[in-house]
């Protein structure tokens, strides 16, 4: 399952985040590895519902928005050049 290789590998990298994306109706079979049961009833699920979904205000890209990862707004700064070891010796 590919969503259960997603799992494992989120749970080694803790800077990734999962969202699922629902397109079609799902029967949850019996088989499912309990992993994979667990994250289908844990992670968050975002619903494609066809041309609905397309303008980038629709609610699907407003919840896609909601559960990303918050951005790192501080950006590259020249002052972090300070930081940096005297290493380099400019002539």
């Amino acid at each position: 399952f590919e969503l259960q290789a997603a799992v494992n590998l989120a749970l080694d990298d803790q800077t990734l985040k999962l969202i699922l994306i629902k397109f079609c109706s799902f029967q949850e079979p019996e088989s499912l590895p309990h992993l994979v049961k667990r994250a289908l009833r844990v992670l968050p699920t975002v619903t494609w519902r066809n041309l609905k979904s397309v303008p980038p205000n629709s609610r699907f890209w407003t919840q896609i928005r909601y559960h990303m990862p918050v951005k790192n707004s501080e950006g590259f700064r020249w002052n972090h050049l300070r930081s940096i070891p005297e290493f380099f010796h400019w002539k």
